[in-house]
């Protein structure tokens, strides 16, 4: 029970899994907190961020699922599949004009492991591949540009597939709004499995509705679940999933695996695997 949980947080050492504020003040002796997701902008609360409790997330098991799914929205909207799911529904023999990966531009915002495991399967797909990260790296084989923050209107401009794959931070918060969304093809298509509230839901759907860009493909929003009267629902040109990219039987496995070689790591002093910058928000 929550009673029992804040009781217990007393003597705790080390906590797996989720925190919020009201347990992190009921702990008296806490130092380290593994989280069971990649994301961490919903522990980042002010007493947490200011204490010296270590931090570290789940960052890497989502690299396959996540990308996949990635791989299939961008292959379902250059198909059509969504509308031809929605012809099947009204028994309609439609044929509509359909477009190829091979030579588009997929341009990834976020360069960790899954925008890199997304990388990689784009290319496979004969794809070109850009892709924007904060801090600069050595340029991988599979990746023809690796950008800087400065170069996100040229990402914007040359990509045909946008792949949001960013933590939440202050910095990346509406990071794509009406500006950035009118500096795409009319031809181009969203992809987030990021976060919801990097892109400006309002300035999204107006986007959607004007023709700015072709389509999205939404597996995030900025409120969770998606209310019943959000205008996504109703535009034929988006493709929505309940914030499961992450989904895999493997999920567990992987993260257990993080938390024993962490903990192995703390019980020996050394330094944890996916520490999190507090300051940062990743």
């Amino acid at each position: 029970s929550r009673e029992e949980a804040l009781k217990a947080m007393r003597d705790v050492d080390i906590l797996f899994g989720k925190i919020d504020r009201e347990l992190f003040l009921a702990a008296k002796n806490l130092k380290w907190v593994q989280v069971s997701s990649a994301g961490v902008d919903a522990y980042l609360f002010p007493e947490l961020v200011d204490s010296q409790v270590l931090l570290t997330n789940a960052s890497g098991i989502h690299r396959t699922p996540i990308s996949e799914m990635i791989m299939l929205m961008a292959l379902a909207l250059a198909k059509k599949l969504h509308k031809y799911i929605q012809f099947k529904n009204k028994a309609i023999w439609k044929r509509i004009r359909t477009e190829e990966l091979s030579d588009k531009t997929m341009g990834i915002l976020g360069l960790g492991s899954i925008g890199m495991e997304t990388a990689w399967k784009a290319k496979c797909f004969n794809m070109r591949v850009l892709a924007l990260k904060k801090k600069p790296i050595r340029r991988p084989t599979y990746i023809d540009e690796v950008l800087g923050p400065e170069d996100l209107d040229y990402l914007l401009k040359e990509s045909d597939f946008l792949v949001i794959t960013l933590p939440l931070t202050a910095e990346t918060y509406h990071m794509i709004g009406e500006r950035e969304l009118r500096m795409m093809k009319p031809t181009a298509y969203l992809i987030n499995v990021a976060r919801g509230a990097i892109v400006d839901s309002k300035a999204l759907i107006k986007a959607l509705k004007e023709g700015w860009i072709a389509g999205a493909a939404l597996d995030v929003f900025e409120e969770e679940p998606l209310p019943e009267d959000s205008e996504f629902w109703r535009l034929e040109n988006v493709i929505i999933t309940p914030h499961i990219a992450g989904m895999s039987p493997n999920y567990a496995e992987r993260l257990v695996e993080i938390f024993c070689e962490n903990l192995k790591r703390y019980l020996e002093n050394r330094p944890l695997i996916n520490l999190v910058d507090k300051k940062a928000g990743y």
